[in-house]
């Protein structure tokens, strides 16, 4: 077979490109979940936060539980973890970045 010969090939008789090819598939990638306990740092705060926004945004009439929901399947961090950044920022208007450092009482 020489370089100039094309190759015919039946794309959409493929079930692996056939996912790829529909447009009901949610995402490209899969949501990399946050692990049980870690930190959750102030950009994946700003994520949730921002991502809060735009769905309220598109649908203002969703009840709150049900985005809450939404939001953490999305991201992949925890229900309540996204429930208690949406309301703090609600309450101080600013997103902060959790203290790193473990506080150890046997040191003193």
């Amino acid at each position: 077979m020489s370089d100039n010969e094309a190759i015919n090939v039946n794309i959409s008789a493929m079930p692996a490109v056939q996912s790829l090819q529909n447009p009901q598939s949610s995402s490209s990638s899969p949501v990399k979940k946050n692990r049980c306990g870690a930190f959750v740092g102030s950009k994946q705060k700003l994520m949730i936060i921002n991502l809060y926004k735009s769905k309220t945004q598109q649908e203002p009439s969703m009840k709150y539980k049900n985005l809450m929901k939404l939001i953490s399947k999305e991201i992949g961090i925890g229900y309540n973890t996204v429930c208690n950044t949406v309301s703090d920022y609600k309450k101080n208007k600013e997103v902060k970045s959790p203290n790193k450092k473990k506080n150890s009482s046997n040191n003193q």
